[in-house]
């Protein structure tokens, strides 16, 4: 029987996702793995001696997601004799490694520091043949790492360069938007406000809720299933934020060896920066060492989707990666 693991945003508790044993990476695509490792490696060797055998043990395992818990973080901190964000900061050369940029060339990097204290990778990702709207920013990638694995707010975020006006604005919808640090080599830390004066946010449109708050929307499929990629999707939409449309929304995309990587819609309060259910799959899928090229299934499972919808732009997205897979819709209900 074929190994299956669910890369899980956080567990739903509307379904049942069952988890079965790690699937071996090293089978998805033997020289892309093999290749990143390298490079992994290599940017290990850059760190101090005394912390390199803890990054050795983390980062080079194959279930490492681009997850530093809070206890690896604060040793990793204590054997660089660094602060938080001083770690953080120096966590960056590893997540860029993880950037797909085909078009630009462009590695970047951002590391998320939760209010949990853990630490999330994020990198950009390109997609040839496709508008350059669907690009993915380290910034939003390591937001939903994080968001994904269960944090509800994020304290500072390290990046390769300041952030762009597009990742301000995306950054702005978060549950602690308030009090976020942005952290960058050789600068002064700075509170998102001060790059973002006079912002406009979801309490302009009347929304309470926020990005990364808790929030879970029961919902159903029309007919009832126990395949596991769609059961991943629908624990996703479950779970997504969509406080303007209505259109909660989860993506689940599972590899040749059976890995499952969901990913959930997360809206932005002026619209172009919300982030796509496929996308946010793409980027678990990326932080698992899988080959993008070798996706066999990519599920959707949407609600209202009159008011806005998920269907096109993952079609889009998902016909220029090698292989083509079909996207599979359904559409659930409220109960």
């Amino acid at each position: 029987m074929q190994k299956t693991r669910i890369i899980s945003l956080h567990i739903l508790v509307v379904c049942i996702v069952l988890f079965m044993p790690f699937a071996s990476f090293t089978q998805a695509d033997p020289g892309g793995v093999a290749e990143r490792r390298a490079q992994l490696a290599e940017a290990i060797d850059g760190f101090p001696e005394n912390a390199q055998e803890l990054l050795r043990t983390v980062v080079l395992r194959d279930d490492f997601v681009g997850v530093f818990s809070a206890e690896q973080a604060h040793e990793l901190s204590a054997l660089m004799g660094l602060s938080a964000n001083e770690t953080a900061l120096a966590l960056i050369s590893l997540a860029r490694v993880y950037a797909v940029p085909p078009i630009s060339n462009f590695h970047v990097g951002a590391v998320a520091v939760g209010l949990s204290g853990a630490m999330y990778f994020g990198s950009n990702m390109e997609f040839p043949g496709q508008a350059l709207s669907f690009s993915v920013h380290a910034e939003q990638a390591a937001t939903m790492n994080a968001w994904m694995h269960g944090e509800t707010g994020l304290r500072a975020i390290a990046i390769t360069a300041p952030p762009c006006g597009y990742c301000r604005q995306f950054l702005n919808e978060l549950s602690t938007s308030e009090d976020l640090e942005i952290l960058l080599r050789n600068t002064p830390t700075m509170p998102l406000h001060a790059l973002l004066p006079e912002a406009f946010g979801p309490t302009d449109l009347g929304m309470e809720l926020r990005l990364m708050d808790e929030s879970v929307q029961p919902m159903q499929l029309a007919i009832a299933t126990d395949d596991k990629v769609v059961l991943a999707a629908l624990a996703a939409a479950s779970t997504s934020y969509a406080p303007y449309s209505g259109n909660h929304a989860g993506v689940a995309i599972e590899s040749v060896t059976g890995v499952i990587a969901s990913g959930r819609y997360a809206e932005n309060a002026a619209y172009n920066p919300s982030m796509s259910p496929l996308a946010a799959a793409l980027v678990n899928y990326n932080f698992a060492n899988q080959d993008l090229s070798r996706i066999i299934r990519a599920v959707l499972v949407q609600t209202n989707p009159d008011t806005a919808s998920q269907k096109d732009a993952a079609k889009a997205v998902l016909s220029v990666l090698a292989g083509s897979p079909e996207l599979e819709v359904y559409s659930a209900e409220y109960p």
